[in-house]
């Protein structure tokens, strides 16, 4: 799978950008982008991933390709199913949507009270 991603040489989109430049100011040694295949976790590819041993995960995740249009999935199911996912193998993941990114400091906020359970 990591040769599939590093072929595809897959980059940040603009939203992922932006949502990296609040994850970086609100924890700047804390996470790495991983959401262009660095790290896999049983097929899931996290967008960010904690570096400094801590099991936990951040995902952001777009109104299109994580609605229920595409995932057949609400958005509380959606949630749930990749914290079950994550938290299977001892991550705890916080969830970041689209819509949230119109309110940078709430999402900064949410980045500093993410301390998980590990």
């Amino acid at each position: 799978m990591k040769k599939v991603f590093a072929s595809c040489e897959i980059k940040p989109n603009k939203t992922e950008i932006f949502t990296d430049s609040l994850v970086q100011k609100a924890r700047p040694t804390d996470f790495i982008y991983s959401g262009d295949g660095k790290i896999f976790i049983a097929g899931k590819v996290p967008d960010w991933f904690n570096v400094n041993g801590k099991k936990q995960v951040i995902e952001m995740l777009g109104t299109y390709w994580h609605g229920e249009k595409v995932t057949g999935r609400t958005k509380e199911q959606e949630e749930d199913f990749l914290k079950s996912h994550y938290s299977k193998y001892g991550y705890d993941c916080l969830i970041i949507w689209e819509s949230e990114l119109k309110n940078p400091e709430s999402v900064m906020e949410k980045l500093q009270e993410f301390n998980g359970g590990n």
